[in-house]
């Protein structure tokens, strides 16, 4: 554009002067021809500005023939891109020197127009142009070439998702080599996306890109009705997935792929559709009564007159179209036996309609009931509840104290026990009463050494700490500051009285009279002004301070200007001496002293977030001279007496004022300590800030409370101290006997309970051993035991039991009918002879109908016999014996093993999988590998055999009736199906798939009625939430309120008529174990129990919404919900200008980083262009600013960067950059450049030459 306009101005120029001079086509003597001429070497040497560097060249006049020019020893001559110029032509340039590394060479000629050539050394390569011209201006065009190594940049970096321009073969690019990236497809360019490799500090290295590729966002796909949808991600190439409610099928794709285009793929979210199941069928003698076929629609039953339902259980329309549950019956009406009662029974033999049993208890059981009788009514239950018999509580022996009875005796349930204790105890809670309740008691009451009911009287002018007022717990006096305690400085609580009624004295201390200060004067300062301080003046109190002033001639040195008094001494202790000078200093403190801001040195550092205040006050007359006062934050104190401090030449007295955390005294409890690792410390020591203790009981006690305290600023935490509680005993397990009063194997008795307990036959315990106390954690005398009677009495006494055979006897709390079976003699089997069973893939054993897990680690002895059978009858054929039989170290047949009859390559070379399925029923399988099949169960028997080969054939080993057989597709494969429907008794036998090729395999199915024994509950409060017996059962159960179930929740009962398990009992209740209800959530927990407390606290990042503590209450309820933890967030920041923020949401979890990004010509300078939401839910800085700023310039060769020490990729306007030479060499140019407010270096970049 300039050269096109410097061409027009130069012929308006001509054109202008031909006018003016009245000639036609000639300017100056110029023809039309010359003028011609002249335009056409304007053509081939224009003047290009924006080419020429004016800060290092200079153009001439610019001329189009000789006659422009002034002077006769000008030209108008081509001057490179300063266009045809006036110039000298015998102008001459600089002589050139070689480069370091490299050659120049000249023709000699160093006029205007000589050029000149550079070359390298081998191993060097020439950066910059290779030739040179003499200009006009008598300076060389273009800078000085320079010879690098010539090294190479190696592989460009990888961005994840990117992909760049440079050739794949090559693993070394040469010096300025730039490349360029791009996304792959799905993904989106944000940032830099270009590199350089370029020359730096010796090395080759690539300068960019920063970018990122970023998935392209297909946006929310939008929910479906009646479903949901899975997955939260919905850019490129993520997926979701949708799902419909139970009761609805869905309709269409339930995947949808975000694409690369930035579009979901399909044509729209599918839809979810009800389902409806078939109208049910009625019972025989009854009616189904249904109002809707849809999901979740009930369906009832009624029986014809004279009739009830049986089983009548919920059924409801399930997601699968079928019914839930077995379809009930309509019987007879018949009540059934009431439910047992234990410890007590009923009289009545017939339980049909209208018949009327009586209740009643064993002796010394309580009756607990509305009525003694019930009546079976109509509807097939009985008119009232069979009642309770509760059982008498044993009387405890309490230590210091008495009850209403003698230990040993009996207490009816619902009595209390009223517990009295001797003088100087008392109870150790203040609940209420314990009540026997079914044999124990709610609670065994203890009596322990009194308390003292308040805290003793404290001294006048002091106070007393009394953290505990239990027995044997100590109080501390302490004065105030300036005053010294006379007497003891502790009391000890000893049954509920202080040692010390009458509190120590707090007297005031004076400090002594300092002496005389050698050529000067002390000053006693007061509220009036200072005066003179003599030996007489006795009562110098706390806070008083003391000046010290030389004489004139004499001036201070060497220590304080002042001192204070402090608990009776002057702190700071040491004197200053008077020495002679030239001039008296002069006093810093009868001056007015005024406030003014921090000045150095003695305002450096004098700053901190534990201050609440600081004020530094400087003497008016002595600049050198400042007093600081600290006030501290709560948790801080200050490190100088009354929180302030002199400073003079930068030196502090008594030291520099600084806020330090409050230290911790440690507690004093009974019968434990506190420890740092191993060591013990002592109660009231002073600990350090974050100083953690662990805490530990002497034996016989255990921790009631935290484990651990911190010390933090002053407090502990948490700040419920930990106590040492009198252990708790476990009841062991009592082989050949049991515990009264309802106590078990493995309960945990308190302390100073006592229990008592029984032997069986032929075993007996010491008359002095019939009871065992819990003391300290271990049960006294000893552990109880039950001891085989010598073999010489035995037989007397099994003769004597013979006798009393089918006879009751009572013993304590336990009716026991003796059998001839109980007085056999226990078998021993004899260890010496055993074997053992390797690997049992697939297969179950059994022994005496009981399942077993059976590892090859597993020993069996002599006469041992097992049962076995596959997992699966079906799927897996038994090879080798089904029953073994151990004999003399050896089993009497082959060790079974089973082998899959599926996902073989050749299957038709196999007997055939038979799968079994139930549309309703229950099935199971027996110890003998029997199919159990309970009657009305509907079976089907799927023998799973090719289709194209031909059909197979079901065999059975009766003639009952004719089952229904055809081919079934399932799952993109055949089966050839049996169908057992309402199976009966007569159904039983043997069912054989015979395949075409002659491969059979059967299976044994018996259709039986398994019922396993009613469940008769060992303990009062348990109940069950069914009373049905039959095989598969889950029955669960419950206590009453204020107890708790101790045993398994659920039993089941198995195909062999027995359960899974021993029914629970009802133990003391305790509160339910406390589950969080966030992941942020930290429960602190020691305790169930009844009294105890759990602590609530959340993680960082998350504030707590509720209670922090609650207390387990005596009905086994926590006193506070849950809390939860509520997770903190940051808002949104503002963008800034000339950029934006990496992601967009209004607010942001913490933890979660942001980046800002800037426009292009602007970048982050001098600071972090990443943000954290940090735990309390702020951004950790700022929100930067996007400023103009000047790229990476390189450096010169054999040079470096001085300064700033690190290489960065932007700098901020106004940033300099200072660059030094290599020793030999020296710098041309300008050692300092900066960046500019247009974004650009204020200068070149300057070169290093050979000194």
């Amino acid at each position: 554009m300039r050269k096109s306009s410097y061409i027009c101005a130069l012929f308006s120029f001509l054109l202008l002067t031909s006018v003016a001079g009245g000639r036609s086509n000639r300017v100056k003597g110029t023809s039309a021809y010359e003028l011609a001429a002249a335009h056409e070497t304007i053509r081939l040497c224009p003047r290009n500005l924006d080419n020429v560097d004016t800060g290092y060249r200079k153009c001439l006049r610019p001329c189009v023939t000789d006659n422009d020019c002034k002077g006769r020893r000008k030209k108008c001559l081509c001057d490179g891109d300063c266009g045809m110029s006036c110039v000298k032509p015998n102008t001459k340039c600089a002589p050139l020197t070689d480069p370091l590394n490299g050659k120049v060479h000249t023709t000699g000629i160093e006029a205007f127009g000589a050029r000149v050539f550079y070359t390298c050394q081998p191993e060097f390569k020439l950066k910059g142009l290779r030739a040179r011209s003499c200009q006009g201006d008598g300076t060389w065009s273009h800078e000085a070439p320079v010879c690098q190594p010539d090294v190479k940049c190696g592989n460009p970096p990888e961005i994840p998702h990117a992909q760049h321009n440079a050739d794949w073969r090559h693993h070394q690019y040469e010096l300025d080599t730039m490349i360029q990236y791009t996304c792959e497809s799905g993904y989106a360019i944000e940032g830099f996306a270009r590199a350089k490799c370029i020359y730096f500090n010796g090395t080759a290295k690539w300068f960019g890109p920063d970018l990122r590729c970023l998935p392209r966002n297909c946006g929310d796909p939008g929910g479906i009705t009646n479903g949901y949808v899975e997955g939260s991600v919905f850019h490129y190439p993520h997926h979701v997935k949708f799902h419909c409610y139970p009761g609805y099928n869905l309709i269409g794709k339930s995947v949808r792929y975000c694409q690369r285009n930035g579009k979901w793929d399909g044509d729209g979210n599918p839809l979810c559709k009800a389902v409806e199941c078939p109208r049910p069928a009625d019972p025989y003698n009854g009616f189904a009564v249904v109002t809707s076929l849809k999901y979740e629609s009930p369906v009832t039953y009624t029986c014809k007159p004279g009739y009830q339902v049986v089983n009548q259980e919920e059924r409801r329309c399930q997601a699968n179209q079928t019914w839930s549950g077995p379809e009930p019956k309509c019987e007879v009406v018949n009540c059934g036996p009431p439910p047992p009662i234990p410890n007590g029974g009923y009289n009545g033999t017939t339980t049909s309609f209208n018949s009327v049993v009586m209740f009643y208890c064993n002796h010394g059981f309580k009756f607990v009931g509305m009525t003694t009788t019930a009546k079976c009514k109509a509807d097939g239950n009985w008119s009232h509840e069979a009642p309770k018999c509760f059982a008498p509580c044993t009387i405890p022996y309490i230590e210091f104290g008495t009850v209403n009875g003698s230990p040993g005796d009996r207490l009816s349930h619902g009595d209390l026990l009223n517990v009295s204790c001797v003088p100087k105890y008392e109870l150790a809670y203040s609940a209420s009463p314990s009540m026997c309740y079914n044999g124990t008691f709610t609670q065994i009451p203890t009596c322990q050494a009194a308390s003292c009911k308040h805290a003793p009287p404290h001294p006048k002018r002091g106070l007393v700490i009394a953290p505990k007022t239990d027995h044997g717990m100590k109080a501390r006096f302490i004065c105030n500051k300036g005053f010294r305690i006379i007497g003891e400085d502790t009391a000890t609580c000893e049954y509920g009285n202080w040692t010390v009624q009458t509190p120590p004295i707090c007297q005031e201390m004076y400090c002594p009279w300092p002496g005389k200060l050698p050529n000067g004067t002390i000053y006693l300062v007061g509220a009036m002004g200072s005066y003179e301080y003599y030996d007489y003046i006795k009562t110098v109190v706390q806070d008083r301070q003391i000046r010290y002033e030389c004489s004139k001639g004499y001036f201070l040195q060497g220590g304080p200007a002042g001192a204070t008094c402090v608990d009776g001494n002057w702190s700071p202790i040491e004197k200053p001496k008077c020495h002679p000078g030239l001039h008296s200093p002069k006093s810093v403190f009868g001056r007015r002293m005024k406030r003014e801001t921090l000045e150095a040195p003695c305002s450096d550092g004098l700053k901190s977030d534990r201050f609440e205040q600081s004020n530094l006050l400087k003497d008016p007359e002595d600049a050198s001279h400042f007093i600081a006062t600290i006030k501290c934050r709560p948790g801080f104190t200050v490190n100088v007496p009354d929180g302030s401090a002199t400073c003079k030449n930068g030196m502090w007295k008594p030291r520099k004022p600084e806020c330090v955390p409050l230290t911790c005294r440690v507690p004093e409890t009974m019968n434990g300590y506190f420890k740092d690792f191993n060591q013990t410390v002592a109660a009231w020591s002073e600990l350090q800030d974050q100083k953690v203790l662990a805490f530990a009981c002497f034996v016989g006690f255990q921790i009631s409370g935290p484990e651990t305290i911190l010390c933090s600023t002053g407090q502990w935490i948490p700040p419920v101290m930990p106590e040492c509680i009198p252990a708790s005993c476990h009841l062991p397990e009592l082989h050949n006997g049991g515990y009264d009063g309802g106590y078990r194997s493995g309960f945990v008795v308190g302390h100073n309970s006592i229990i008592g307990f029984h032997c069986l036959d032929y075993f007996w315990r010491s008359p002095s051993e019939s009871v065992v106390r819990c003391n300290l954690g271990i049960l006294a005398p000893k552990s109880p035991e039950c001891l085989s009677t010598s073999s010489t009495q035995a037989p007397a006494r099994v003769n004597d039991l013979r006798r009393e055979v089918g006879k009751k006897t009572e013993s304590r709390n336990t009716t026991v009918v003796i059998s001839e079976k109980s007085l056999l003699p226990p078998e021993v089997i004899p260890t010496t002879k055993n074997c053992s069973l390797g690997n049992l893939d697939h297969i179950v054993v059994y022994q005496a109908n009981t399942k077993l897990n059976v590892s090859s680690s597993n020993i069996f002895p002599d006469n041992t016999e097992l049962l076995f059978h596959c997992e699966h009858l079906g799927l897996y054929q038994l090879i080798g014996s089904p029953r073994l039989i151990c004999t003399n170290n050896r089993w009497d047949g082959m060790v079974p093993r089973c082998e899959s009859l599926t996902g073989s390559a050749e299957p038709a070379s196999l007997p055939p999988a038979v799968h079994y399925r139930i549309t309703s029923g229950i099935i199971g399988f027996s110890s003998h590998g029997e199919l159990l099949v309970y009657p009305s169960t509907n079976l089907l028997l799927d023998c799973e055999w090719p289709r194209q080969k031909d059909t197979p054939s079901w065999t059975v080993s009766h003639s009952f009736r004719r089952y229904s057989k055809a081919w079934v597709d399932l799952d993109k494969r055949s089966v050839y199906r049996l169908s057992i429907l309402h199976a009966v008794e007569e159904d039983s036998g043997v069912f054989t798939c015979l395949t075409p090729r002659g491969k059979a395999h059967s299976i044994i199915i018996k259709v039986r009625s398994v019922e396993c024994p009613v469940i008769v509950p060992s303990i009062a409060g348990l109940s069950t939430n069914t009373s049905s017996t039959r095989m598969g059962t889950s029955v669960a159960f419950s206590c009453m309120k204020g107890t708790t179930l101790h045993g398994p929740k659920t039993i089941l009962c198995l195909p062999t008529g027995s359960w899974s398990d021993v029914p629970p009992t009802c133990t003391s209740a305790l509160c339910p174990v406390i589950n969080p209800t966030s992941k942020h959530l930290k429960v602190y927990a020691i305790s169930r129990e009844p009294g105890s407390t759990v602590e609530f606290s959340c993680m960082s990042g998350t504030r707590l919404l509720g209670r922090s503590s609650a207390k387990c209450l005596t009905d086994a309820s926590w006193s506070a919900d849950v809390p939860q933890c509520e997770e903190l967030y940051c808002s949104a920041p503002e963008p800034p200008q000339n950029g934006w923020l990496s992601k967009r949401s209004s607010s942001f979890k913490v933890g979660e980083k942001l980046e800002v990004l800037c426009k292009a010509g602007y970048a982050v300078v001098g600071g972090d262009s990443q943000l954290q939401c940090d735990e309390s839910g702020n951004w950790s800085s700022e929100t930067p600013v996007c400023s103009p700023s000047c790229n990476y310039p390189g450096h010169p060769e054999n040079g470096r960067i001085i300064l700033p020490s690190f290489l960065k990729f932007y700098y901020a306007t106004n940033e300099s950059i200072t660059f030094a030479c290599e020793d030999s060499f020296t710098l041309r140019g300008s050692n300092i450049i900066f960046c500019t407010e247009n974004g650009r270096w204020s200068s070149r970049l300057p070169t290093c030459t050979i000194s």
